[in-house]
């Protein structure tokens, strides 16, 4: 059992009592094979590598023996032959390891390392470790032994207290090494914990809105936002606004057909809302003026009582107390699926959440987050044994390309590999009961607070109401949060951001402080236009890298910018410069190479380009129009086009439909740039100079040098927002929207609306802005990036 020898002998008779010889292979592919030529004693020692194969658990019978045959001879060419068979005997010798962990990473806390480890026998190594600790994550290198461990926020808060004690500052978690053939052997890793403050409420502001403004009741239990209309499910009826969220109008049993007052949820795909209540499933075709349709159970709801709805075209999916009832018919019948179909556990099919990506369909349930890849015929249910939710009872799901994130009665769960398995966020501790994710910010509904994370989930901060937080919904910037404690307190609250910090030369590498407006944000890159070159950034703004006329730009001074993938577009006092890669180099397009009216592109939104058509806003040449992807330009004018006048300030394009606000209103074609008709002050703009234009569907935003003029009729009439509106100027230099969300870059401050452009707030140097005098504003629904003349101010 030790060497895995083996001996023997064989004998053999000679009838004429000639001497004999014994002979044998000196090997086989498994073993050496010695033999005493005189006696027939051999002796068999089997290979490190036979002996490896027949340790292996379960082996086949052939690896657990090996055979040869001896020859007998009497020299007198008589000869016969023995089969020789032989035990292989099994033998493993364990692997030994050795183990490094780094030092943590003091922004993030993680903490990476290596297990090292070495075979004797030459086997190929496999190395695991537990998913989690109570206060940390680890994922590792199956083949490599590479680690990665990420502490808990609560674990680095705990870290970070006054008198932490020796256990706080640590963790430690095993990793086992597997030869494959029985062989194993553990490593202990200690981690050290970076301590982290108990971060302070996140710098966004939230305003209520009560029964005051029309809400059914101010216990709210969810909301939905389409554009300037938002919905807010109550204990009292459905509200809805259709000035974003100022005042509401509210529907209840008595007034529009509601089939119960108390609703639980809400969706809307154009006119259609679909109203989860108590008594059943309520639908409007007239946008919530009154619901003619109520399905109940008759109709194939699980049961009658309604927590959540959701619509993908003519399927209505309802999450219900008896399981998730979907229909395919635009809610006339519905199929309910429950135990039966994978979803729940025995009776316990309560529905909570529903998010649906195609014919993926995930159902957050009492009994786990139950998800479907066949459009709802049948799901497979992970739950905190299976794939490491933080708990069973999960309240919400959101989806957001790989990355699933579940609302338990635990924490937040974040699985990146569809839900096989999922890393917990405890979030102090508390309940989550709803999730959002816009861009890289993760939004959870945490128990009485809301929690914001902008590293993807790795840390929290929070801002606390009074009360619980049921659902939220996030449209751009905004955030909107129904809360309530079951006794009339609560209400909606809306978010609005306040708080900026500034990016200059000297901080982050900006070209020039003076940021001329022209912001374009794509990812993490960020472009800006400033007065000595065009800076960009990689990492969401930290640094900047700034091009200038040694790289190819036509001009330092850079008033535009415009990118798509790799191609940027920079407006220049010198042309109109355009890179392929990114922005590193630029080739320059002028009135003499490439037929530009002018070579002054120098406006905020001087350049735009969709597909391979590229506009370009000039002064004196009026609007440059390249259909080869900025190669060679065709100039509209207003003798050739109708355009309004020569000195274009700005331009958009949506489709066909081109806008070229100028020095004599906002011309608008809706044939590519060939002919435009021109909108003037006679037309309602608050003054005939549009420096900036931005539109979304019907809506057109222009901003003027008295005004931002809008219109909700495609440019055909506009309506002037003013200081009276609670704009900072009347000279608005730029305009962006998100949503409901209008942001107007004014001569004294950042002016913001979040009901559409009724009314503004005004951000001013105060709150972080570089300056007052802001000349361009953009936002990526997450950030909102301000081009000031000290520097670029980014919202936090």
């Amino acid at each position: 059992p030790t060497t895995g020898v083996v001996t023997g002998t064989v004998t053999a008779a000679d009838a004429d009592t000639d001497t004999l010889t014994f002979s044998a292979p000196a090997s086989t592919a498994k073993g050496a094979i010695t033999i005493n030529s005189n006696t027939g004693a051999f002796t068999y020692t089997p290979t490190i590598a036979a002996r490896n194969a027949a340790a292996v658990a379960g082996a086949p019978a052939a690896d657990l023996s090996d055979s040869f045959t001896i020859t007998v001879t009497d020299g007198y060419g008589g000869s016969t032959s023995a089969a020789v068979t032989v035990a292989i005997s099994p033998a493993n010798t364990s692997p030994t390891t050795t183990a490094a962990a780094g030092f943590p990473d003091p922004t993030t806390g993680v903490v990476t390392g290596t297990v090292t480890g070495t075979d004797p026998d030459g086997d190929t190594l496999t190395y695991s470790a537990p998913a989690s600790t109570s206060k940390g994550a680890i994922t590792i290198n199956s083949n490599t032994g590479a680690f990665t461990y990420t502490p808990t926020n609560a674990a680095r808060i705990a870290a970070g207290a006054a008198s932490p004690s020796a256990s706080d500052l640590s963790d430690s978690f095993t990793v086992t090494v597997s030869d494959g053939r029985g062989g194993t052997t553990t490593a202990t890793i200690s981690v050290a914990i970076s301590p982290a403050a108990n971060t302070s409420p996140t710098a966004v502001t939230f305003t209520g809105r009560s029964t005051a403004v029309g809400l059914g009741s101010n216990d709210t239990r969810a909301v939905y936002v389409d554009g300037t209309t938002v919905y807010v499910a109550t204990l009292g009826g459905l509200a809805i606004s259709t000035n974003g969220g100022n005042t509401f109008i509210n529907r209840t049993t008595a007034n529009s057909g509601l089939i119960s007052n108390s609703v639980y949820g809400v969706y809307a795909v154009g006119s259609t809302v679909y109203a989860a209540t108590a008594g059943g499933l309520s639908i409007s075709t007239n946008g919530g003026t009154t619901f003619t349709t109520n399905r109940t159970t008759a109709n194939g709801l699980g049961n009658n009582f309604v927590n959540c709805v959701y619509a993908v075209g003519s399927t209505v999916y309802a999450g219900t107390l008896g399981g998730l009832s979907i229909s395919t018919d635009g809610g006339t019948t519905f199929t309910n699926r429950a135990t039966a179909n994978g979803l729940g556990n025995g009776s316990n099919t309560n529905v909570l959440g529903i998010y649906v990506d195609g014919s993926t369909i995930y159902a957050a349930t009492n009994a786990g987050l139950a998800i479907s890849t066949d459009g709802g015929t049948t799901f497979t249910k992970r739950t905190a044994s299976n794939s490491g939710l933080g708990s069973d009872i999960v309240y919400g799901v959101h989806v957001d390309g790989s990355t699933i994130y579940a609302a338990t009665g635990l924490g937040l769960s974040i699985s990146t590999n569809g839900g096989t398995s999922f890393i917990n966020r405890s979030l102090g501790g508390f309940i989550a009961t709803d999730v959002r994710v816009s861009g890289s910010t993760i939004y959870a509904a945490n128990w009485t607070r809301v929690a914001v994370s902008i590293d993807g989930g790795n840390t929290f901060t929070y801002r606390s109401f009074n009360q619980q937080v049921h659902r939220l919904y996030v449209a751009g910037s905004t955030v909107y949060a129904a809360s309530g404690n079951g006794s009339g307190s609560g209400g909606l609250f809306i978010s609005t951001s306040t708080s900026f910090t500034n990016r200059t030369t000297t901080n982050s590498g900006l070209g020039n402080n003076n940021v001329y407006g022209g912001v374009y944000v794509d990812g993490n890159k960020i472009y800006a236009a400033t007065s000595g070159g065009l800076s960009i950034s990689t990492n969401g703004g930290s640094t900047f890298t700034n091009r200038t006329t040694a790289n190819g730009l036509g001009d330092n001074i850079v008033s535009g910018v415009f990118a798509a993938g790799n191609t940027v577009y920079a407006a220049t006092n010198g042309g109109l410069s355009i890179s392929t890669n990114s922005g590193t180099t630029f080739t320059n397009r002028t009135n003499a190479n490439s037929g530009l009216g002018s070579n002054a592109v120098w406006s905020v939104w001087g350049v735009y380009a969709v597909g391979s058509s590229v506009y370009a806003a000039t002064q004196g040449g009026g609007l440059s129009i390249s259909t080869d992807g900025g190669t060679t330009f065709t100039t509209r004018t207003p003798v050739n086009s109708g355009l309004g006048n020569n000195n274009v300030y700005s331009v958009y394009a949506v489709g066909s439909t081109v806008y070229a606000g100028n020095a004599g209103g906002l011309s608008i074609s809706s044939d590519g740039g060939t002919t435009f008709t021109n909108r003037t002050t006679a037309n309602g703009l608050g003054n005939n100079n549009v420096y900036g234009v931005y539109a979304v569907g019907n809506t057109v935003y222009a901003a003027t040098f008295g005004g931002l003029s809008i219109s909700t009729d495609g440019g055909t009439s506009f309506t002037n927002r003013t200081t009276a509106n609670g704009l900072g100027n009347n000279w608005v230099r730029g305009v962006y929207a998100v949503g409901s969300t209008v942001y107007a870059a004014t001569d004294a401050g950042l002016s913001i609306s979040t009901d559409g452009g009724i009314s503004f707030v005004n951000y001013i140097t105060t709150n972080g802005l570089g300056n007052n005098t802001v000349k361009g504003v953009y936002s990526d629904g997450i950030r909102t990036y301000a081009g000031t003349t000290a520097g670029l101010s980014i919202s936090v």
